[in-house]
């Protein structure tokens, strides 16, 4: 444990376990499982706070979430949790072949 020198002689500076990672205090804490948590190390303890709600409005119909990140974009689309190039036409499974969708 590494410790800080103080007016008052030393003091054990403060660190998380998060994720099988050690993190000091006042540090950023990555998540690895979900780009929409911002988590940081206080007083020994994680706290974190959801980042999708700050996602801004998007124009398109079926925005898309790129691996990784926590805001869906309108550069690729999403549709029954298939992801699909922006032009790309594609026919939605189980629906036949007469319905044909296009990704904008």
């Amino acid at each position: 444990m590494q410790s800080r020198r103080t007016s008052h002689g030393f003091r054990p500076c403060a660190q998380c376990d998060y994720e099988s990672q050690v993190y000091l205090d006042g540090h950023d804490v990555p998540s690895r499982g979900d780009p929409c948590l911002r988590c940081r190390c206080s007083a020994g303890e994680v706290s974190c706070e959801r980042l999708d709600a700050a996602c801004p409005a998007l124009p398109c119909s079926h925005p898309a979430k790129p691996r990784g990140q926590c805001c869906p974009s309108c550069g690729k689309c999403e549709y029954d949790r298939r992801i699909y190039a922006d032009g790309q036409q594609f026919q939605p499974p189980g629906n036949g072949p007469c319905l044909q969708c296009r990704c904008r």
